[in-house]
């Protein structure tokens, strides 16, 4: 990358946050925030993890950020919550927006070329929870006297909830962003993709700035999507003490969490400076690798997580003695924090501090390498790394703490890897 790009706003929605700086500030705590899953999904089955993560209804159901009442009945939750990122992403990089049209909630940022504005927004499933939510409404009626005819009246607005693409066209008509435009659809490391692809498409000046992230809600009255985790054996079985408990010898799964979403503002450097920007880290490098193994499980040998940190630091021009910060993909499933924790323990013989967000939030799929992102720019902002919520022997000696760590450079990588064989980093700079 010829020069780096600017990251000047951030905005965040997730479990025990409503914005960017409660998302820092539950970080800092280190407490899982595990909650036992509904009793009524045990009339549909019989699950074998207990506990998930999830949004408090509270966190989506208030009209803040310009949502009004017909919009919240018109999109789905995914594009709601990607939406109230987008407006604090947007406040806090000094943004101003105005509103054109009050009746359909469109506004423009006069201080920005619309061409040059671009969207990339990632996620997981898309609007699957409106899909199958109007399914149960669809087939209520033919099953009277089922916990089915309690589901609500199916929306005539469905369409348009469940395409994946409306997830950032949601964000481009509200802003009026003619840019590229894009919906990134690859697992768990799909945000990561997103930033990776707005990164390159502004160090090759086709944009000036970009919102950029992720989106993800995974929930409906059956626990459906809950258990198509459960039955992949993936998900947590730990009765008591419920936290994902990533890198430790018992590690059992990850910490299912139900939605978030994050949002970053990029900009070239150039053009965050002409507008007298606050810049608050800088994007280095940004790499993307494919396993070609396995639709459910990484390569066991580490080789595409391993390319995504080699090119990072080679396109950065740095050492991995530089870095100073790792925030990990960290999801507590065996075999994954296997590969991640010795690609680290080999690569970063000096132990830089790690955190592992998805301890304390939940695995958020789709949204979690955007609010990792976040996680790590104040991070570096700070030079202080969150803690880990468990205090058993890491699996491997790797720079793991139950209490905050103080980061000494001001380099630092935020990495995903995916169902599918996705993988995506950064390299980020104070």
């Amino acid at each position: 990358m010829k020069t780096p790009i600017a990251i000047t706003g951030v905005g965040a929605i997730a479990p025990r946050a409503c914005n960017a700086q409660q998302l820092w500030e539950t970080a800092l705590v280190g407490a899982c925030g595990a909650e036992p899953i509904p009793q009524e999904w045990r009339d549909y089955f019989a699950p074998n993890s207990l506990f998930w993560s999830p949004l408090q209804p509270q966190q989506y159901q208030v009209l803040e950020n310009g949502l009004t009442p017909v919009e919240q009945r018109q999109l789905d939750i995914s594009q709601s919550l990607a939406l109230c990122a987008t407006h604090e992403a947007l406040n806090d990089a000094g943004l101003e927006t105005t509103c054109v049209n009050e009746k359909k909630c469109i506004f423009s940022i006069p201080s920005i070329d619309p061409t040059r504005l671009g969207v990339f927004v990632g996620t997981g499933v898309g609007g699957i929870s409106s899909l199958l939510q109007n399914h149960l409404a669809h087939i209520s009626p033919a099953i009277p006297n089922s916990a089915l005819s309690t589901s609500k009246r199916f929306n005539p607005f469905v369409v348009p909830m469940i395409m994946p693409n409306a997830l950032s066209g949601q964000i481009g008509i509200r802003f009026g962003a003619r840019g590229a435009n894009h919906t990134v659809s690859g697992a768990c490391s799909a945000s990561t993709i997103a930033l990776c692809l707005a990164t390159d498409a502004i160090s090759r000046g086709e944009l000036d700035c970009a919102i950029v992230g992720g989106s993800e809600f995974l929930d409906e009255s059956t626990g459906a999507l809950f258990r198509g985790f459960d039955i992949a054996r993936v998900l947590t079985t730990a009765e008591t003490r419920p936290c994902a408990k990533p890198f430790t010898n018992n590690r059992s799964g990850f910490l299912f969490s139900n939605g978030a979403s994050g949002i970053l503002i990029l900009e070239s450097r150039q053009h965050a400076q002409n507008r007298g920007a606050r810049i608050l880290a800088q994007i280095l490098a940004a790499a993307q690798s494919f396993d070609a193994y396995n639709i459910m499980a990484s390569n066991p040998e580490g080789a595409g997580a391993r390319r995504i940190i080699t090119d990072l630091l080679q396109r950065a021009d740095v050492s991995a003695q530089d870095i100073g910060h790792i925030n990990t993909h960290g999801t507590g499933t065996q075999e994954g924090d296997r590969i991640e924790a010795a690609l680290i323990e080999e690569l970063f013989p000096h132990t830089p501090p790690l955190t592992a967000s998805k301890a304390v939030f939940g695995h958020t799929l789709g949204a979690s390498g955007a609010l990792e992102a976040i996680l790590t720019v104040l991070a570096l902002q700070t030079k202080t790394c969150p803690p880990i919520p468990c205090d058993e022997e890491p699996s491997r000696n790797i720079g793991i703490s139950s209490t905050t760590q103080h980061i000494k450079s001001p380099l630092a990588i935020s990495h995903s890897f995916a169902f599918g064989g996705h993988n995506a980093g950064l390299l980020l700079a104070r």
